[in-house]
């Protein structure tokens, strides 16, 4: 959550709404970040807090080391730290509910997110002036050229990300340091697989 966390008033009343209401301050909130993090600890909703059930707590724990990795890994590379938060975050909008293209949009108005897509599909900074339905058009063409695959919800199969993330390392500025690029990038994959077995619980 970032700089948010200092905001200690903000995330009590978000932790103590019911996940589940719609009226819910984190359910009300355009960054659905925040209804994830009201439903993953589950304080206000009913039958308890979810962080009572081991599954939900090793996911929890799970997360947060991913996240620590990927700050160190930030330190040594900007570019390993934004393929990481790419990874989370790409996961988190293929598995959400609505539209293809309320999927696309998500990406776009996530400032990492659309950068990490960018780089990855060969595009210019320059392209985010483009209107907005053609940046839908386009993203989805380049993507279905290299994973053979068109929509966000599709990469909710880890070998279509992988080879979003492979492209977004190889058109990114780091070329030399591709041994370490690679060892990072299969620790990643590692911190990603255990995530996801979490989340079955």
């Amino acid at each position: 959550m970032g700089d948010d966390l200092k905001n200690r008033a903000f995330i009590r009343r978000i932790l103590e709404s019911p996940s589940g209401e719609p009226g819910a301050l984190a359910n009300k909130l355009a960054d659905q970040r925040y209804r994830e993090f009201a439903r993953t600890f589950g304080f206000a909703d009913p039958g308890g807090p979810r962080t009572t059930l081991p599954p939900r707590v090793e996911m929890i724990v799970s997360k947060w080391k991913e996240q620590r990795f990927g700050q160190a890994l930030g330190t040594v590379d900007a570019n390993m730290r934004l393929a990481l938060h790419a990874r989370s975050e790409i996961t988190r909008i293929a598995g959400e509910a609505g539209t293809d293209n309320g999927r696309w949009f998500a990406v776009l108005g996530a400032a990492p997110l659309r950068q990490f897509f960018l780089t990855a599909l060969g595009l210019p900074p320059a392209f985010s002036a483009v209107d907005i339905d053609k940046q839908v058009d386009t993203l989805r063409a380049r993507l279905r050229s290299l994973a053979g695959v068109g929509e966000v919800s599709d990469l909710r199969d880890g070998a279509n990300v992988e080879k979003l993330m492979r492209n977004f390392f190889l058109r990114s500025e780091n070329e030399p340091r591709a041994g370490f690029q690679a060892s990072a990038l299969s620790l990643l994959s590692q911190a990603a697989s255990a995530t996801a077995l979490s989340r079955r619980f």
